[in-house]
């Protein structure tokens, strides 16, 4: 298994831990993702990470404004797991956060 495929397996083994899809961890949080390389592969090192978590990242940016299309409000949003940093950083800049994802954001 290439390295690549290795991180693409990983994101598809944990990402339903994710806040965006229905969890209750921040994976964009360095710490618990290398956690939880650790528990899925505790003999090789983890390469790539910055990938793994823009996955999550980008992920967090098209929840954001999914949830927003939808009326939630700024703290009706942070109670679903994002942190306030995130929320004030794209709320009021779709521009920045569609050149992010490299598409456009309902």
């Amino acid at each position: 298994m290439t390295n690549d495929e290795r991180r693409q397996a990983f994101i598809t083994a944990v990402k339903r831990k994710d806040f965006s899809y229905g969890g209750n961890l921040n994976l964009c949080d360095l710490t618990i993702l290398k956690s939880l390389w650790k528990e899925r592969y505790p003999d090789i090192e983890i390469t790539g990470i910055s990938s793994i978590q823009c996955h999550f990242r980008d992920r967090h940016i098209r929840y954001l404004f999914w949830l927003k299309s939808m009326g939630y409000t700024r703290e009706q949003t942070a109670s679903k797991g994002f942190r306030w940093e995130t929320i004030n950083k794209y709320w009021d800049n779709r521009e920045l956060a569609e050149r992010i994802v490299g598409r456009e954001l309902p």
